[in-house]
């Protein structure tokens, strides 16, 4: 009989030393769950020299805001934190998220894959993504299922070695905000990496849970430091009016998925 190898993950959180409150919070989040972490002090955008940018190979022709290349290098932070570390897995997590009681369980049966470098994601972002109809694995009443479009959120994800260096040897070529890197295959400067995402979700920012209310020390520290939001407020009558119509015809194209592709499209749940 084989005997299954226990894998130890660790989670890294994201934290600017600035916000004591967070990091507060997030200790006694993790603590409460008994859950093994360290805190990756966030970097600041606004204070990398020029220097430290040309670590990118393209930043001459990048468009990202300060918050942006900060949120990017942190994220960097946290897989080298984790190549250094015993883990055999790693939680990366900002430090603004609600996470689900389940999550430790989760961690623990989860059975990472192995094709090739993997990315799962435990987070909802409320946008309309395509999935596989059949989870590749069931934990009591979450799926872990393929992901095949883009997802927004850095939230809260899960990779292994390999995948943590496969992302790190790649990081160079990074041209967009990092969750654009991470979870949009269209855009993406690089291919060779799988995502899975949990459904339900197991972890939701505050930013998004609150439909972007969210108040006092959870508030989003990116605020309109996204150079894609300027495209999202100029958007013209005809493309507002469009967006109050998707939930009816993402419904429609979700059905046609499900019959012919064996595929979904939904909006991830938070529960």
């Amino acid at each position: 009989m084989t005997m299954m190898t226990l894998q130890k993950t660790s989670c890294f959180v994201i934290n600017l030393p600035r916000d004591v409150e967070r990091r507060a919070r997030m200790e006694a989040v993790l603590n409460d769950l008994r859950l093994e972490f360290a805190i990756v002090d966030a970097v600041i955008g606004s204070k990398l020299r020029p220097n430290q940018l040309e670590f990118f190979d393209h930043f001459a022709e990048m468009n990202l805001r300060p918050a942006e290349y900060g949120c990017m290098m942190s994220h960097i932070e946290c897989w080298r934190a984790f190549l250094a570390s015993d883990a055999d897995r790693a939680l990366v997590c900002e430090d603004d998220i609600h996470v689900a009681p389940h999550i430790k369980e989760c961690l623990a049966a989860l059975d990472f894959p192995v094709d090739g470098p993997a990315i799962v994601r435990l987070e909802g972002f409320g946008s309309f993504t395509t999935f596989s109809v059949r989870p590749r694995q069931m934990i009591g009443r979450y799926g872990l299922h393929r992901m095949f479009t883009d997802h927004g959120g850095t939230a809260g994800y899960v990779v292994d070695r390999r995948s943590a260096q496969f992302l790190l040897e790649a990081a160079p070529r990074f041209r967009n905000a990092i969750d654009i890197e991470m979870f949009f295959p269209t855009r993406r400067s690089f291919s060779g990496i799988d995502v899975y995402q949990f459904i339900p979700a197991l972890i939701m920012q505050d930013e998004i849970l609150t439909r972007n209310r969210s108040v006092g020390y959870l508030k989003s520290n990116m605020g309109d430091q996204r150079a894609d939001r300027s495209i999202w407020n100029k958007r013209n009558v005809l493309q507002r009016l469009k967006g109050q119509a998707r939930p009816y015809y993402q419904a429609i194209y979700s059905a046609w998925l499900r019959i012919f592709a064996g595929k979904m499209r939904l909006i991830v749940p938070f529960k």
